[in-house]
């Protein structure tokens, strides 16, 4: 009797550990009552029980008979997983799974003895099997319970297709791929032998168009039954494809072509040969881009992907594309993502063809003549900047500042150290008061020696010094918080835009929409009414899709939906920037105040 022992009730606590290569390579193929036997026969093993453990009481445990137990035992005998030592009692032996892989499994020469010598027959005495071969095919017969008649169908079929003697590996690949997809019986191989071999008159056109002077190969054989099968190809469609590689790249360019027009939803020849024709005429797009813009190029198939083809879905022509380049170049900008925001901005602006191009270059030359003029107006010899610009664009667009009254601010500071911001302080506090003439103007004009080279300048009728100073700097950090937030709502519907496009469906509607809106801003420019019941459908239809997408909106949806972000609404600072500016500044008493006063002042004050 043993000193220590584990109880009934601690063994029926235990745990039987069963390892997972008999989950993943035995179980699945078993019978059910073996995968029953096997286990109920390793949790006594491991338990240690004496108790029970005889093949009467093992069967009525899990009702089945004597001699089905012991079947189930010769099945697993056969698999190598147990040995079944004596019969009279029955006694079994498991074994370690891993001797299983380890070349330690016996089979028993009759087994095997007619597939053998079908097996050697093939090679017609051109090589001998070793006996490392054979072992290699026992094995994959016992994991994937194929008939061994079927194995030596598929081996037959690899040696007359290379036309040579050929590897076990070889053959095994091709049994594995064949017995995933079912193929484990004669009739299931021999069905499939017929698919590939109705395969092989069209599959000689294809080679003579890919330059290969042979019969096909498996390997080959397989891919044509995927591109017809899987991916939806006819033979013409193929055919096609082939001839328009010119012989070269062989099968596996044909494949990644083919695996590409499927991603496109191109199948049939018309719709290939056009995909094929945009595809080129993008890539010649892209490498004049390139040239346009002095850069260097290897591949322009990310940059097609990146930028040619959302520009052009987004409504540009390839002539406006060319020009928006050169102008990109002359403007120092000389890269693709510098070029895709300039892209973006005159999206915004509706600027999508040669004709609306050259109206709004146009306009910024006038711009920069009316610019140039008062710069020379106050004695600055120099070019026009994007500074300039902007600062124009807030005078005549935002405070709506005349021409008259442009003239007169610039007569005054004239004589200034810092004459351009003087004359933008003077024309600030004008717009602030309601100034709208000359006259106004003279009325409001402060004297020289409070305004004309002070480092103060008037805000809603006072003077801070270093106030205005200290905030200015905070005053910078709300409005760029609010620029950031712009950006990454633009940036999140941007991303949303280029992943609703992969959709042919939406893409369609997306190209609807953009005509139907540049139809409607002509009619607008021109007077003329225009009916909108169409572009209202289009957007319905558009989001309609989005949502079956799971794509919430390709319109940025900013935090502020008065200024989109912009700090800026009606000429008039927002609340959402008085708020931010309200976080930032700092506790200390004085700067607590001159915030206080600056921020009272904002309420009234026009950008």
């Amino acid at each position: 009797m043993a000193f220590c022992k584990f109880s009934t009730e601690m063994v029926a606590n235990n745990k039987t550990e069963i390892d997972n290569v008999f989950i993943d390579s035995f179980m699945p193929s078993a019978p059910e009552e073996c995968t029953k036997c096997y286990l109920y026969g390793l949790f006594l093993a491991s338990s240690g029980l004496k108790i029970d453990n005889t093949l009467e009481n093992f069967a009525k445990k899990l009702n089945m008979t004597e001699d089905d137990v012991e079947s189930a035992f010769r099945y697993w005998e056969e698999q190598g997983l147990v040995q079944v030592l004596s019969t009279h009692p029955i006694e079994i032996l498991y074994n370690p799974l891993k001797n299983i892989f380890n070349g330690t499994k016996l089979y028993k020469p009759e087994k095997y003895e007619t597939f053998n010598r079908q097996a050697q027959a093939l090679f017609e005495g051109k090589r001998e099997i070793t006996k490392t071969e054979y072992g290699e095919y026992y094995d994959f017969l016992e994991r994937s319970h194929m008939e061994q008649e079927a194995l030596i169908m598929i081996m037959k079929y690899c040696i007359d297709s290379k036309q040579k003697p050929v590897g076990y590996n070889y053959i095994l690949t091709v049994a594995r791929n064949w017995a995933n997809e079912g193929a484990l019986t004669v009739k299931q191989v021999e069905e499939k032998l017929c698919q590939m071999e109705e395969s092989t008159s069209n599959l000689a056109q294809i080679l003579t168009a890919l330059g290969i002077k042979r019969n096909s190969y498996i390997e080959e054989r397989a891919l044509y039954q995927k591109w017809t099968r899987d991916l939806g190809f006819d033979d013409e469609a193929i055919l096609f494809v082939a001839k328009s590689m010119k012989k070269r790249g062989g099968f596996e360019k044909l494949d990644s072509l083919l695996e590409s027009f499927y991603s496109a939803r191109k199948f049939s020849v018309s719709e290939i040969k056009d995909h094929m024709l945009t595809q080129e005429s993008m890539r010649e797009l892209a490498k004049e881009i390139n040239r346009k813009l002095g850069l260097f190029y290897e591949s322009v198939d990310s940059e097609i992907d990146s930028y040619i083809s959302p520009w052009l879905l987004m409504g540009f022509d390839a002539e406006a594309v060319l020009k928006i380049a050169d102008y990109a170049f002359k403007s120092s900008i000389r890269n693709l993502e510098g070029m895709n925001s300039l892209m973006q901005k005159l999206y915004k602006l509706g600027v999508l063809t040669c004709e609306s191009l050259e109206e709004y270059l146009w306009q910024i030359v006038r711009n920069d003549e009316e610019i140039k003029s008062v710069l020379e107006s106050l004695g600055l010899s120099r070019k026009v900047n994007s500074f300039d610009r902007e600062m124009f664009k807030t005078w005549k667009s935002i405070w709506n500042v005349s021409d008259d009254l442009i003239n007169y601010a610039s007569s005054l500071a004239v004589d200034k150290t810092n004459p351009l911001q003087y004359m933008n302080r003077l024309l600030a506090t004008w717009n602030e008061k309601g100034v709208k003439n000359v006259e106004e103007a003279k009325k409001q004009t402060p004297k020289t020696s409070t305004f004309a080279n002070s480092s103060s300048y008037p805000i809603a009728g006072k003077s801070f010094v270093s106030e205005e100073i200290k905030t200015a700097k905070k005053q910078k950090e709300a409005m760029a918080i609010l620029q950031k937030r712009k950006y990454s709502a633009e940036l999140k519907a941007k991303n949303a835009l280029v992943s609703a496009l992969q959709d042919d469906e939406f893409k369609k509607l997306y190209q609807q929409y953009n005509a139907e809106t540049i139809a409607l801003a002509k009619d607008e420019a021109f007077g003329i009414e225009h009916d909108k019941t169409k572009l209202q459908k289009i957007e319905e239809a558009m989001n309609k899709r989005l949502s079956s997408l799971g794509i919430e909106s390709i319109k940025p949806v900013y935090s502020c939906s008065k200024c989109h972000d912009e700090g800026v609404v009606d000429g008039k600072y927002c609340e959402c920037f008085k708020k931010e500016l309200k976080k930032l500044m700092d506790t200390t008493t004085d700067e607590a105040d001159a915030a206080k006063k600056l921020i009272q002042s904002i309420d009234e004050v026009q950008l």
